[in-house]
């Protein structure tokens, strides 16, 4: 288990090592294995984030509040286009 402060971060950040980009691949629904693949990191390190980093966690929650607080997007169809 990682002591408090580990991998150079506190538990109420993000672990330094985390990638930005690992929390939006995350929130946006890809899994944890595309997420190590993308951001060049074992799948074992992203569940290490996603199970025992409360900052980690926090961030991806907070993504996640974002994504879906926003309205969706309206898709506008071009009737002409579909005959």
């Amino acid at each position: 288990m990682l002591a408090q402060g580990g991998e150079g971060g506190s538990w109420d950040q993000p672990p330094s090592t985390a990638p930005p980009q690992a929390v939006d691949l995350l929130a946006s629904g890809k899994t944890v294995t595309d997420t190590a693949t993308a951001v060049e990191v074992t799948r074992q390190t992203v569940s290490e984030w996603l199970n025992h980093h409360p900052g980690f966690q926090a961030a991806l929650h907070s993504r996640r509040q974002g994504l879906f607080a926003q309205p969706p997007k309206k898709v506008h169809f071009n009737n002409a286009s579909l005959s």
